[in-house]
């Protein structure tokens, strides 16, 4: 009886760490295990490719080359108001096949926040600073020919869920370019947030930019909860 009793109480501990770890790995093991306290920068465009007189190149690009000039700013840009601490930025240039660059720079920004009254208080000062400063529409981008595109020189970017994402569409004659929000992107019970922009500077025409700055987006990646920023427009 007292072998029984033992030999039960085992298999109890071992199925209850047994769930543990089952618990473990789906809540952290897909993302890895202990987050850190900010997440800014998981879904920004980092090139991984050579050095071109400073600026670093994204792989495989097909006849158009294009890269990250210089590094990534830790501060929010002058153009749009001071939403959050947490704020990154970095410019991009496109180069042709001799390395002679095109015209037009861009710029990509996140903005992070772990509280959601504050990301709720930002996203109705940048709506309407917007709405003041620029034209704003709801619209979506189609994926699907820079996704098609990415496939025949690599496989690392063709798994997406999503052949087209939600944006808010900004012009003004600083800049244009799209604001995408993610809200809590990676476990429900993490209060995370975080608007992008990805635009191009001194241009508000945004038709001509649109190709590229889609490129930039699928670089990035898309998290879960997309959603625009102009509804608050109202």
């Amino acid at each position: 009886m007292k072998r029984r009793r033992k030999l039960v109480a085992i298999a109890i501990t071992v199925f209850a760490v047994f769930c543990i770890f089952l618990g473990y790995y789906f809540h952290f093991g897909m993302i890895g295990p202990g987050l850190p306290d900010s997440i800014n920068g998981w879904y920004f465009p980092q090139p991984t490719g050579y050095d071109n007189n400073g600026t670093r190149m994204f792989i495989g690009t097909g006849s158009e080359h294009y890269g990250m000039t210089g590094s990534v700013n830790q501060t929010c840009p002058p153009l749009f108001p001071a939403l959050a601490r947490d704020c990154i930025q970095a410019r991009y240039d496109r180069f042709y096949p001799n390395n002679s660059r095109m015209a037009g720079q861009y710029m990509v920004v996140s903005w992070y926040f772990a509280d959601a009254d504050d990301y709720a208080n930002a996203e109705q000062d940048l709506c309407n600073f917007l709405n003041r400063s620029g034209n704003v529409s709801d619209t979506s981008l189609d994926l699907r020919p820079e996704l098609q595109r990415l496939s025949a020189v690599s496989t690392d970017r063709t798994r997406y869920m999503f052949t087209s994402v939600p944006v808010t569409q900004y012009a003004s004659d600083a800049t244009s370019g799209f604001f995408i929000s993610y809200k809590k992107p990676l476990l429900r019970d993490r209060q995370d947030y975080i608007i992008m922009y990805y635009g191009v500077l001194n241009d508000s025409d945004i038709r001509p930019h649109a190709p590229f700055l889609t490129t930039l987006m699928v670089q990035g990646g898309f998290p879960q909860n997309q959603t625009t920023i102009s509804r608050l427009l109202e």
